[in-house]
C-alpha cells in the first residue's frame, strides 16, 4: 500500500531507532517487534528529535484529513471546521519543528491557497529546492540504512511532491504537463512508490495517444508493473482499473466498440461489485497527503479510479454517439446485466471505506 502515512511514520521511527542503537543482525527482529508494538501503544515513546516529532504530526494530520474528515458524514459544520483547523495547526507546528518537512509545507499550501492553479505554481516554484533537500538528506541517511526502503525514505516527500504536480495538473487539464512529470517520477523511482503510473495512463487517454503507445508505456515501465517475489524473481501485476479505463476510453473514442466492450468485460471482473461502481460513478475526494490507500482489486480501488478518470468520462458530447463516455459506460448492457445478476448488491455496498490507518 503506497504512501500510507502511519505505516511510513512507523518505518521511519524504526530506521532511526536501529541507527541510534547500532542494532546488529542478531537483535534485529527483536528491535523490529519492539518498535511496531510500541508504535501501536504509544508512538511518543519512540520520538527523540524535532524532525521525528514533525513527521509524526504530519502522519496524524494526513490520516485525520484524508481518511476521516474527507469522508465524514457529520452534519455539524462547526465540528468539521474544528477538525480541519486542528489539521492546519498540526501542519504549522510540524513546519516550526522542521522547516524542511516538505509534506507539511505541501499539504498546508493545498489547504490554504485559493485555487488549484495557484497551488500548482507553488509546487513548481519550489520543486528544485525540495529535490536538493531530499537528495541531500538521502545521502546522509544511506550510511545507516538497512535495506532499500530505509535508503529511499528521505526521498518519499520528493516523490509525493512530483506525484501531486502530476495529479493536480491532470485535474486542471494540463495533460501534457501531467504526463511529463509522471514520466520524470517513474524515471527517478522505477518501482513507482506513489502509483503515478495510474495518472500517466489517464493523461495518455486524454491526449488520445495510439493504443499501441499505451501498451508500450506499460512495457517501458515494467518495473512499476511488476511484483517482486520472495525468490527474487518478478511477475506482472494484475490488471489495474486506471489502465483498463484508459484502454477503454481510447477504444471508445476511436469507435472501436468491439475492443471497448471486450475491455469493459475485463473491467467488470476486477471487483465483486464492479457493475454497481461503474453505474454509480461516485466522486471520491482526492487525498491531500497522497493517493488514497485502498485494497488492490477492491470496489474501493475501482471507485477511486473511476473518480480520478472523471475528465475522461465527461467526453463525448457532439460525437456521433451523441452522449458522454460516462453514460455509455454506466448504462451499457454489460454493466446493467451484471448489476441485475449481483445478488449481494445494495446501495450500502458502495460506501467508500479507505483504510489508511493501522499498524
Amino acid at each position: 500500500m503506497p504512501c500510507d502515512p502511519l505505516r511510513e511514520d512507523c518505518l521511519r521511527l524504526l530506521v532511526n531507532h536501529i541507527a541510534r542503537d547500532h542494532t546488529d543482525a542478531y537483535s534485529f527482529n527483536e528491535h523490529v517487534d519492539y518498535v511496531i508494538n510500541t508504535y501501536a501503544e504509544n508512538p511518543d515513546r519512540l520520538i527523540v528529535t524535532d524532525q521525528e516529532r514533525a513527521a509524526h504530526l504530519v502522519a496524524l494530520a494526513a490520516d485525520k484529513l484524508d481518511y476521516h474528515v474527507a469522508f465524514s458524514t457529520a452534519d455539524n459544520e462547526d465540528e468539521l471546521k474544528r477538525q480541519e483547523e486542528s489539521v492546519i495547526h498540526d501542519l504549522k507546528e510540524a513546519i516550526e519543528l522542521d522547516s524542511t518537512n516538505w509534506d507539511a509545507r505541501r499539504m498546508l499550501a493545498e489547504l490554504e491557497l485559493d485555487s488549484s492553479e495557484e497551488f500548482l505554481t507553488f509546487l513548481q516554484d519550489n520543486l528544485n529546492e525540495v529535490s536538493r533537500s531530499c537528495f541531500a538528506t538521502a545521502v546522509k541517511a544511506k550510511a545507516h540504512a538497512f535495506d532499500e526502503f530505509a535508503r529511499d525514505l528521505p526521498l518519499y516527500p520528493y516523490y509525493r511532491w512530483l506525484y501531486t504536480i502530476a495529479a493536480r495538473s491532470f485535474d486542471c487539464g494540463h495533460y501534457h504537463s501531467s504526463l511529463m512529470i509522471a514520466q520524470s517520477l517513474l524515471h527517478t523511482n522505477p518501482d513507482d512508490y506513489t502509483d503515478v503510473r495510474f495518472t500517466a495512463a489517464l493523461a495518455m487517454a486524454k491526449l488520445e495517444v495510439d493504443r499501441q503507445e499505451l501498451a508500450q508505456f506499460r512495457k517501458n515501465h515494467h518495473q512499476a508493473y511488476s511484483v517482486l517475489l520472495p525468490d527474487g524473481n518478478s511477475q506482472p501485476r494484475p490488471d489495474d482499473p486506471w489502465m483498463l479505463i484508459a484502454e477503454l476510453a481510447l477504444a471508445w473514442k476511436s469507435f472501436d466498440m468491439k475492443s471497448a466492450e471486450k475491455t469493459l468485460a475485463r473491467l467488470l471482473t476486477l471487483t465483486p461489485h464492479a457493475a454497481a461502481t461503474l453505474n454509480l460513478q461516485a466522486v471520491v475526494p482526492d487525498g491531500v497527503y497522497a493517493r488514497l490507500c485502498v485494497p488492490i482489486n477492491s470496489d474501493d480501488e475501482l471507485a477511486l479510479a473511476v473518480s480520478e478518470a472523471d475528465p475522461l468520462l465527461q467526453e463525448g458530447i457532439g460525437t456521433p454517439i451523441a452522449a458522454p463516455f460516462a453514460s455509455w459506460l454506466g448504462e451499457h448492457d454489460l454493466v446493467l446485466q451484471a448489476l441485475e445478476a449481483d445478488p449481494d448488491w445494495h446501495p450500502q455496498t458502495l460506501d467508500f471505506d479507505p483504510f489508511g490507518s493501522g499498524i
